[in-house]
C-alpha cells in the first residue's frame, strides 16, 4: 500500500458524504450548535432554511453535516463573514469561539486534508477498553483515574496493536512516515483519532499555496541569481550552506507553529544547487575572460610563466579594483618626433619593432611585465604583489640592462640611433577593469598615480642630462647598485616632491671614476641644499673632471643665475623642461 499522508473529510464521489472523523467532530461540538446557528443567521443574505434552529431539533447528524457542507460550498464567503461576526461579538467566551471557528473551518475547507501526525504508533494515549468496561477488575483508584482521563474527551474505539504480529492478524494498519524499522505501522483507529485531533486543534498540515510557492521560488531564484555571481567560490559555498540551513530552519519553524508545509525539494535540491552551479560557471567564464584580457594586455612581450603567475594573482586578489604595491619602469626615445617625421612609416614600424624587441628582453629576464607600448614609450610593471626588496631590485636590474641593450642597438650603423631615457618608481598602482558589465566588453589597464609619476620621472632625465632615474622608494634598503643623489624635485602635475637618484651601475663593477663622481656630487648637493657658496666651487671642480656631466651642469646653472638664499631644496620642473 502507498504511504498514507492525507485523509478525506468529505468524499466527493458519493455526494460529499462525511467520513468518521468529521461525524465525530460534529457530534463532539453539538453543545456549541446553538451559538453557531445564531451567528449564521446574523450574516446578511445567508439562507439558514433547512437547518435546525437549535440543538434539540437535530434528529439526523449526517443530514445536518451534508446540509451545512452544501451551504458553505455554495457560499465560499460565509467563513470570513462568520469569523468577522465572531470577532465583533463579545458574548462568547474563548472556548466557545474556538469551537465555532473549528466548525467554520470544517465546512469551508477543501474535502481532503494532510495528516499532521503526533508521532509514532500509540503516541495518542491508548487505554485498553476492558479497563473502562470492567472497572471491578482494576484497582478502584486506578479506575476512577481512568474515568477522569476520558471525561469530556472524544474516545475512538478500535484495535491498537502493540506488536507487528497483532497487526498482521487484523490488517487494520497503514504505512506512514512513522512506520517503525521492525515494521509496526499506525492503526486505522489512531489515524482517525489523529484526523479528529487535527481538526479540533486547527492543526492540519496545509501545503503552501501554489501561487505563493511560485512567487517564493521566483523571488528566491532572482535574488540568488543576482547575489551569487558576485561572490568568490569560497564565499559562495559558505553562504549557500548558511542559506540552505536558514531556509530549512524557517520551514521547520513555520511547520511547527502554523502547520504550513512550505516547498523543500525545489529550493534545497534544485534552486540553491542550481544557483551555485550557475554562479561557479559564470565565475569560470568571467575568469577565463579576465585571463584572456590579461594575456592580450601583458602577454605580447612577456614569458608565459610570468603571465600565468600574474593571471592567477589577479584571480585571487584583483577580481575587483584593488590597490596593490608594484614597480613601474617607463622608457621614452629622445628626439622621436623629429625621427618619425623624416622616416617612411613602414620603415619606422620595422625599426620600432626591433627596438622594443631589444627592450623587452631585459624585462622578461627580470620577471617584469610589458604592460603597454604607445608610440616610442614602453611601460613595464613588476609582479603587482606586496612591497618586496626583490621586486625593486629586479626593476633596477632591468633598467641597467636596457641601457646596455640600447647602447648595443645604437652601435648598429644600419639604422638611426634611438637614445633612450628611463624612469623607475615604486608604490601603489591599480590594475583595473574598464568597460561595461558585459563579459565581452571590457579591458584591463594599469592606472594610478604611480604610472603618471613614473612618466614624469622619465621626463626629468631631459633637464638633468641623465639616462636612468629612480626614486628613493625604489632604492631604499638596496646596497647592490651605485647611485648618486640628485635632490628633491616637484614634477609637473604633482603636489608633493620626489627624491631622485641616478642609477649608474652595479656597485661591484663600478669604476673608480664613477665612485669619485658620486662622492663629489653628493658633497656638492649637500652644500647647495645648505645654501653655501662653496657649492659653486665644488660643482666647477666636478665640471673640470667630468665636463659632460648633466646634473653638474643643471645645478651649476642654478647657482650661477641666483643668489644662495634663493637656492630651493625642492626644485620645480616645468612640463617642458
Amino acid at each position: 500500500m502507498p504511504r498514507i499522508n492525507a485523509y478525506w473529510a468529505f468524499k466527493p464521489g458519493i455526494g460529499d458524504s462525511p467520513t468518521m472523523p468529521i461525524a465525530a467532530l460534529q457530534a463532539f461540538t453539538l453543545w456549541a450548535y446553538d451559538d453557531f446557528i445564531t451567528l449564521l443567521r446574523e450574516i446578511e443574505n445567508f439562507d439558514t432554511a433547512g437547518l435546525p434552529t437549535n440543538q434539540e431539533e437535530i434528529t439526523d447528524l449526517e443530514s445536518l453535516i451534508l446540509n451545512l457542507r452544501e451551504k458553505f460550498v455554495k457560499h465560499p464567503g460565509i467563513k470570513q463573514q462568520l469569523l468577522s461576526e465572531l470577532r465583533k461579538n463579545n458574548r462568547f467566551d474563548d472556548h466557545t469561539k474556538h469551537f465555532i471557528q473549528v466548525l467554520a473551518n470544517l465546512y469551508s475547507n477543501q474535502p481532503y486534508h494532510y495528516l499532521n501526525f503526533y508521532g509514532p504508533p500509540r503516541t495518542i494515549r491508548t487505554i485498553p477498553y476492558h479497563q473502562i468496561l470492567l472497572p471491578a477488575d482494576t484497582d478502584a483508584n486506578a479506575s476512577q483515574s481512568l474515568l477522569e482521563a476520558i471525561k469530556g474527551k472524544a474516545v475512538f474505539v478500535g484495535l491498537s496493536a502493540a506488536t507487528q504480529s497483532e497487526q498482521d492478524i487484523v490488517r487494520d494498519s497503514y504505512h506512514t512516515v512513522f512506520t517503525e524499522p521492525e515494521g509496526r505501522q499506525i492503526d486505522g483507529v489512531e489515524i482517525a483519532a489523529t484526523a479528529f485531533a487535527n481538526l479540533l486543534e486547527n492543526k492540519s498540515v496545509s501545503p503552501f499555496p501554489n501561487a505563493g510557492s511560485l512567487v517564493l521560488l521566483f523571488i528566491m531564484g532572482l535574488t540568488l541569481g543576482f547575489i551569487f555571481p558576485m561572490l568568490s567560490n569560497r564565499k559562495l559555498t559558505i553562504i549557500s550552506i548558511i542559506l540552505a540551513t536558514a531556509y530549512l530552519g524557517s520551514a521547520w519553524f513555520v511547520f511547527s507553529r502554523a502547520s504550513i508545509w512550505v516547498p523543500l525539494i525545489t529550493p534545497l535540491f534544485i534552486l540553491i544547487p542550481g544557483a551555485v552551479f550557475g554562479s561557479v560557471l559564470l565565475n569560470f567564464l568571467e575568469t577565463r575572460k579576465d585571463r584572456n584580457q590579461l594575456l592580450e594586455l601583458f602577454g605580447q612581450f612577456t614569458p608565459g610563466r610570468v603571465v600565468g603567475d600574474l593571471t592567477r594573482h589577479i584571480d585571487t586578489y584583483l577580481h575587483k579594483n584593488q590597490l596593490v604595491f608594484g614597480a613601474c619602469l617607463f622608457t621614452d626615445v629622445q628626439g622621436y618626433a623629429a625621427l618619425a617625421e623624416k622616416m617612411d612609416p613602414l620603415q619606422l614600424k620595422l625599426l620600432m619593432d626591433d627596438y622594443f624587441h631589444a627592450l623587452s628582453k631585459p624585462v622578461k629576464q627580470n620577471n617584469g611585465v610589458v604592460s603597454e607600448i604607445i608610440g616610442d614609450a614602453m611601460l613595464a610593471i613588476w609582479e603587482v604583489t606586496s612591497a618586496s626588496k626583490k621586486l625593486r631590485e629586479q626593476a633596477c636590474e632591468s633598467g641597467l640592462a636596457i641601457i646596455d641593450c640600447v647602447d648595443r642597438f645604437n652601435r648598429d650603423s644600419t639604422h638611426p640611433a634611438l637614445p633612450t631615457r628611463i624612469g623607475i618608481h615604486f608604490g601603489e598602482l591599480l590594475v583595473s577593469r574598464f568597460g561595461s558589465g558585459s563579459i565581452n566588453n571590457y579591458i584591463y589597464r594599469v592606472v594610478g598615480d604611480l604610472v603618471n609619476t613614473t612618466s614624469r620621472i622619465e621626463n626629468a632625465n631631459k633637464p638633468l642630462g641623465t639616462n636612468l632615474l629612480v626614486t628613493h622608494e625604489v632604492i631604499e634598503g638596496i646596497d647592490r647598485f651605485l647611485t648618486r643623489p640628485l635632490g628633491s624635485f616637484l614634477l609637473a602635475g604633482r603636489s608633493s616632491p620626489v627624491y631622485l637618484f641616478e642609477l649608474i651601475t652595479h656597485r661591484q663593477t663600478a669604476t673608480d671614476k664613477q665612485r669619485l663622481l658620486c662622492e663629489m656630487s653628493a658633497d656638492a648637493l649637500q652644500a647647495y641644499q645648505q645654501q653655501q657658496l662653496t657649492a659653486i666651487e665644488k660643482l666647477k671642480k666636478i665640471s673640470k673632471i667630468f665636463p659632460n656631466d648633466g646634473p653638474t651642469k643643471f645645478y651649476l646653472n642654478i647657482c650661477l643665475h641666483s643668489p644662495p638664499d634663493q637656492w630651493s631644496s625642492v626644485i620645480k620642473l616645468a612640463k617642458n623642461n
